[in-house]
């Protein structure tokens, strides 16, 4: 039986009265009055939320004396999470570069392999492959790696293949990044807010870094590293208007910075920072609560390693996550911020 927060609690319970499918295999109720446990999406008609408990699997709701529904059959969706895990190791291990491959290796269907990575990742293996050619071309390219030995050995066929996944995951054509940027214009403003220096910088396609600092010249310096050779224009114009909304959020004014984002990284990654951008504002989530909500709940130290890895602060809102006691852990931009904007959220969130 999975023990919850109240708040934790009302947000299962949406997902069930919603009958969210793609929370199948992830999640579990189990009703006291039936005896009976089913899967978010069950079609039978909702009990009332005093009778309902929660499980992370199928295991821990037939240990507590619950049956599964003869209706919905949650134990068919009973090894989804851990099946994904296993492909996604597969797929890290050995040089897979099509759905096929990757499928004839795990020992399943095209079909099976798509089911079962939608319903946990939300993502087509197509997609998770081309990710991971991506990321993997990159950390090639920053090992000093020739672009046509780089595109071969994250498993490219061809250059035409590369240039036409390159400006979406890496916001320029790979030359440009294997020169650290060279001849792509970002755009950046430094300011000073409530709680310290930030700086914020965008391409055309939208925010790339939004970062806290004690100083001007260490948030230059971090943007720099990054793209080294990129055409950094300092401006007071466009960006201004995210500067605003920044303003506005500390102040307790607007409660989500209304941004285009231009953010890269690791399938998981971006899973893990798309489930921090669904925590509401003044909540939080535990590591493991996260892992939970991802459908990898042993993951818990990779989420930990994501939420510091977080290119956009508070755009991406790491800062919601804690431990599981309620205690505040590290924060990349400092513990004493990360108290801050807790303690802000708290003060002007609906409920109060």
């Amino acid at each position: 039986m999975v023990e919850i927060s109240d708040n934790l609690f009302e947000e299962y319970w949406d997902i069930i009265n919603n009958r969210q499918s793609e929370w199948d295999g992830k999640l579990f109720y189990g009703v006291k009055t039936t005896g009976i446990y089913c899967r978010p999406s069950c079609p039978s008609r909702r009990p009332r939320k005093s009778v309902i408990v929660f499980f992370d699997t199928c295991d821990e709701a037939s240990a507590a004396g619950f049956r599964p529904c003869q209706r919905c059959r949650p134990d068919a969706t009973k090894d989804i999470s851990e099946l994904a895990h296993l492909f996604l190791e597969i797929l890290e291990k050995e040089a897979i570069s099509t759905v096929m491959e990757w499928a004839i290796r795990c020992q399943v269907s095209t079909s099976r392999l798509r089911m079962i990575m939608n319903q946990t990742l939300g993502l087509t293996p197509r997609e998770i492959i081309i990710s991971r050619k991506m990321m993997n071309f990159k950390e090639h390219i920053q090992q000093g790696e020739e672009i046509t030995s780089a595109q071969y050995s994250a498993g490219f066929g061809s250059s035409s293949r590369l240039y036409e996944k390159a400006n979406r995951h890496l916001g320029m054509t790979p030359a440009k990044y294997r020169k650290g940027g060279i001849g792509v214009s970002i755009r950046y403003i430094i300011d000073k807010t409530d709680i310290g220096f930030v700086l914020i910088a965008a391409t055309d396609r939208g925010v790339c870094f939004l970062q806290f600092g004690e100083s001007e010249n260490n948030l230059k310096k971090d943007l720099m590293d990054e793209y080294p050779k990129a055409e950094l224009i300092r401006q007071t114009e466009e960006l201004t208007l995210y500067v605003d909304q920044l303003n506005k959020y500390l102040a307790g004014d607007v409660k989500e910075l209304m941004i285009p984002l231009c953010i890269q990284a690791t399938v998981f990654r971006m899973k893990v920072w798309e489930a921090l951008r669904r925590i509401p504002y003044g909540q939080t989530r535990s590591y493991s609560e996260v892992a939970t909500a991802i459908g990898q709940p042993k993951a818990v130290r990779a989420v930990a390693s994501a939420c510091a890895a977080n290119p956009v602060a508070i755009a991406t809102p790491c800062h919601r996550v804690v431990h599981a006691d309620g205690s505040i852990s590290g924060y990349r931009w400092g513990i004493k911020r990360k108290e801050i904007l807790l303690e802000l959220e708290k003060k002007f969130r609906d409920d109060q």
